[in-house]
């Protein structure tokens, strides 16, 4: 059966537009340019110098104790009392001790009236062995007899000595010069042997103990810093320099930040009006009376302990590592020397990028976000 003359007059129509669409070349993919927001570095004066909060704490702190277990019978200080060495701070009720010392004493004298016997013996059996009334081995284990008494005696003496020094423990005395810090015992508490009784300070060791940012710590110790008494006379409010004496190893959770701890050199036969416990300000010179960047915090990459920024370079739009050296953290950026005047400064998702990228920048200006109207790739 033929087809229809209809059907053929159609089927001819759309083979041309077939053959048609079989010829058109296939258009490749462009490929994606990713979007990096930048900020401009901005110029800041940098000539203020950098401070930070301190305490001052003790260079020595050392808890004190009693070399024997009692009851406290009585309590002699108070905190924050400045107190002598060898001032007696408390002391224990001594009843037992006291009665172990006259035991021990007892026991010495029961030894020493054994061995007196006992010598009495000897010399006896030593006239007898003269003429043969008495055989030497006897005599012989007389005096070993002696000896073994000697040594009993000698024992019994040492306890003694051993009692009466737990009865002079029962009163506990400043090891030196210092003030008490904290009462960790009162009157009428039993203590164990060798439990703290107080937390006292050395005198005249005073320290400033500051927290720094972790980048900052390792400059601690090539900056002449100064410290500086809130509160009090005038006088008390003149800079005195400052050495460092320690710097953690690590920061401290959560903040990560550093615990440094400065020496204060105080001059002979000068007493400053200072309290364990007061605040201070450890004040850093300025780095340089320049010019230095002030940059967005999310620009700023810590990695290997080497800060850096991304930049985006002209006119090619690629990523370059450029290593700075931060100055110091505003509450809304950081501060840092080795960014060119005007250089746009990668400021969002900074932790992720590969050097050489390239990139499509926006910029951003503050809070607000200016982005092109013109071709290219969109956020």
């Amino acid at each position: 059966m033929k087809p229809p003359v209809h059907s053929l007059i159609r089927w001819g129509s759309l083979a041309p537009l077939a053959l048609l669409g079989a010829c058109q070349p296939t258009t490749a993919p462009t490929a994606t340019v990713p979007v990096v927001w930048v900020s401009l570095a901005t110029p800041v004066a940098d000539t203020d110098a950098r401070v930070f909060p301190a305490v001052l704490v003790p260079r020595i702190e050392s808890p004190v104790g009693f070399r024997v277990g009692g009851r406290v019978a009585m309590r002699l200080v108070e905190a924050g009392q400045q107190v002598r060495a060898g001032q007696t701070l408390a002391e224990l009720n001594t009843d037992d001790l006291v009665t172990g010392q006259q035991a021990a004493r007892q026991q010495v004298l029961g030894a020493e009236t054994e061995l007196a016997q006992l010598q009495q013996d000897e010399a006896r059996l030593a006239r007898l062995s003269v003429d043969g009334s008495a055989p030497a081995a006897e005599l012989e284990r007389q005096r070993t007899r002696v000896r073994a008494a000697q040594v009993r005696l000698e024992a019994a003496r040492q306890g003694e000595q051993l009692a009466a020094n737990r009865v002079a423990h029962a009163v506990l005395k400043a090891p030196f010069d210092g003030v008490v810090l904290q009462v960790m015992a009162d009157v009428g508490q039993v203590l164990p042997e060798g439990q703290a009784m107080f937390m006292l300070a050395r005198s005249g060791e005073a320290e400033a103990e500051v927290f720094l940012p972790e980048d900052l710590a390792a400059q601690a110790r090539q900056v002449a810093a100064q410290l500086v008494l809130t509160g009090g006379s005038p006088t008390s409010h003149q800079p005195m320099p400052l050495t460092v004496r320690e710097v953690a190893p690590m920061g401290t959770p959560p903040t990560r930040q550093v615990r440094v701890r400065y020496s204060l050199a105080v001059p002979a036969g000068q007493t400053l009006p200072w309290r364990w416990g007061q605040t201070a300000e450890v004040r850093w010179p300025a780095a340089s009376s320049g010019v230095a960047m002030a940059v967005p915090a999310g620009a700023l990459v810590l990695r290997d302990q080497a800060p850096h920024v991304w930049v985006v370079s002209r006119p090619d739009n690629r990523l370059v590592r450029q290593p700075v050296v931060v100055r110091r953290h505003t509450t809304d950026g950081v501060v840092v020397d080795g960014v060119p005047r005007g250089a746009r400064v990668v400021s969002v998702g900074a932790q992720k990028l590969v050097a050489g990228t390239l990139v499509a920048p926006r910029e951003r200006s503050h809070t607000h976000l200016e982005v092109s109207t013109g071709s290219g790739a969109h956020p």
